[in-house]
């Protein structure tokens, strides 16, 4: 394991130099980001993934899906098309990527549009835009063709920004001096009682801007699991022997609710966003046998077409805040809209 880091550090140190290089075109104006008029908050992270970014979309959908018109663009991670594409109930997983197709399937009403190219993905929704629209970037804190309004960057508790490396040494698509455009940092996946202290330790590590804002925020998962015209209480598993199957980038943190909750269940993790095929299919079948299968929300909507005759249900999950932190949270994001 020794060698292959050490094998890892030199193009590490390529893939930094590219990456700064880059950022430093953008902040000399060589490479002309688009400033919009439009109310356009960006979700994102430095690192590869696994911190939350659909969660929190899926949070601030529900915090204004009632006061405004919300468009979101994404681009489509995995997804077996290319150039824009806007996603219908007829749209596949596998056309539009997982969590696009999961968050259309939770907000019909919201308007959601895959593109490799933020730019082009916004002319798109421009083109046909509603009055007191707002639009959600998702995974767009690389994408600086766009100059979002309010930047929100996500890092979690358990392998924060400051502790990781730069690909394919470590995790990260970028220098950590990228945080420093940030307006809203989140800490995701917190223990639900982290103290002050150790709150105050992981500000002074990440070195605050004075106009930069940080909240601490933790998952919740749901009482019930889900199926398409089904639910049923989680508690009702305890008897039962299931199988667990994730494509997640960090699948650990529902592998631990589920033994807190003293569930008997075998597991299958598969890559993030990973495209299911016939074979893993079977795999599934053979170890699920005829008992229930459990997956998590944006895995579901990849298997739940390719699993027939075996129970399949999903858990729902939410990033949620403390009751103080909440509020200001909300406050900040209101605040800014209004602004615009």
């Amino acid at each position: 394991m020794k060698l292959i880091k050490s094998v890892l550090i030199l193009p590490s140190y390529i893939y930094d130099l590219i990456t700064s290089i880059r950022n430093i075109f953008f902040d000399l104006k060589i490479f002309k980001s688009k400033v919009y008029d439009e109310s356009i908050i960006s979700v994102g992270n430095l690192s590869t993934g696994g911190t939350g970014k659909s969660v929190l979309v899926d949070y601030l959908i529900c915090l204004f899906e009632d006061i405004y018109e919300i468009s979101i663009l994404s681009r489509g991670y995995n997804r077996k098309s290319k150039g824009v594409l806007e996603v219908t109930s007829a749209s596949a997983a596998r056309e539009v990527g997982d969590e696009p197709k999961m968050l259309f399937s939770k907000h019909p009403s919201s308007r959601i549009v895959v593109c490799e190219s933020r730019k082009e993905g916004m002319d798109f929704l421009l083109n046909n835009k509603k009055e007191n629209s707002i639009y959600l970037l998702d995974d767009a804190f690389q994408h600086r063709w766009v100059i979002p309004g309010l930047s929100i960057l996500l890092t979690t508790y358990k392998t924060p920004f400051y502790d990781d490396h730069i690909l394919p040494y470590g995790n990260l698509r970028e220098n950590i001096k990228g945080v420093r455009r940030a307006d809203v940092i989140i800490v995701t996946k917190c223990p639900k009682n982290i103290d002050l202290k150790e709150k105050n330790k992981i500000i002074k590590k990440i070195d605050l801007l004075k106009n930069q804002k940080i909240f601490f925020s933790f998952l919740n998962y749901s009482n019930e699991v889900f199926s398409e015209n089904k639910k049923i209480s989680i508690l009702e598993l305890k008897n039962k022997k299931f199988l667990l199957v994730t494509g997640v980038a960090d699948p650990d943190p529902l592998v631990m609710h589920l033994k807190f909750l003293n569930l008997t269940f075998d597991f299958m993790k598969f890559s993030d966003h990973h495209n299911f095929k016939n074979k893993d299919v079977v795999k599934i079948k053979k170890l699920g046998h005829e008992n229930l299968i459990l997956t998590t929300e944006k895995d579901y909507v990849r298997l739940s077409p390719l699993i027939k005759n075996i129970p399949i249900f999903y858990i729902p999950i939410k990033i949620c805040f403390e009751k103080s932190e909440k509020n200001k949270f909300d406050i900040l994001i209101k605040d800014f809209l209004l602004g615009k």
